[in-house]
C-alpha cells in the first residue's frame, strides 16, 4: 500500500565510508519497516548490458536493477535517491519485488533497526567473480546488476 501512496522515508545522500556517495536515514527506521521504492527507467536486459558496458567505462558504477527476466530498471538519469545504496554482504536493507496494480516494483525494506544517520546498504546479489565493495573497497567485476527478491503480489 506504500507504494501505491508514495510513503517513502526520508534519507540523504552524503559522501559514503564504503565507496562514492551513500544514503543514510534522516530518522531512525524499525525493523520491517518500508523505507521506499527504487525507480528508473525500464529497459530491457540487452540494453542493460551495453549500458552498463558504458557506464562502466565513463562512472565506474551502473544504476542497473534486474527487475525481472524482461525488464531492468536503469536509475542512472530518472532514479531516485535510492539508487545511492551501496552493496554489503552483511546489509540492513531488503528489497523486494511486489506486483502492485499489475507492474512490477522495488520496494526497500529495513531489515533490522536503523539509527538516525546511519548508512543504508543491502545486498546486490552479486555471484561468484564479483567483488563486494564492502569488504574490499574495490569495484566489482563482471558488471552485474541489482537483484530483488521476490514476494508474492500486493496493492
Amino acid at each position: 500500500m506504500k507504494l501505491l501512496q508514495k510513503k517513502h522515508k526520508r534519507i540523504i545522500i552524503a559522501k559514503s565510508d564504503v565507496h562514492g556517495w551513500g544514503a543514510f536515514s534522516r530518522y531512525s527506521v524499525k525493523k520491517n519497516e518500508f523505507l521506499g521504492e527504487y525507480t528508473g527507467e525500464l529497459i530491457t536486459p540487452d540494453e542493460a548490458t551495453e549500458r552498463g558496458k558504458a557506464n562502466d567505462l565513463q562512472l565506474g558504477s551502473p544504476y542497473l536493477f534486474t527487475l525481472n527476466e524482461q525488464v531492468v530498471i536503469d536509475a542512472r538519469r530518472i532514479g531516485n535517491k535510492f539508487r545511492f545504496l551501496n552493496h554489503s554482504s552483511k546489509p540492513n536493507c531488503d528489497s523486494k519485488m511486489v506486483i502492485v496494480r499489475g507492474d512490477h516494483r522495488i520496494g526497500i525494506i529495513a531489515s533490522k533497526a536503523i539509527e538516525e544517520g546511519e548508512e543504508l546498504f543491502f545486498d546486490y546479489g552479486y555471484g561468484p567473480g564479483q567483488v563486494d565493495w564492502c569488504d574490499s573497497n574495490k569495484p566489482r567485476t563482471n558488471g552485474g546488476t541489482k537483484k530483488s527478491k521476490k514476494i508474492g503480489p500486493s496493492s
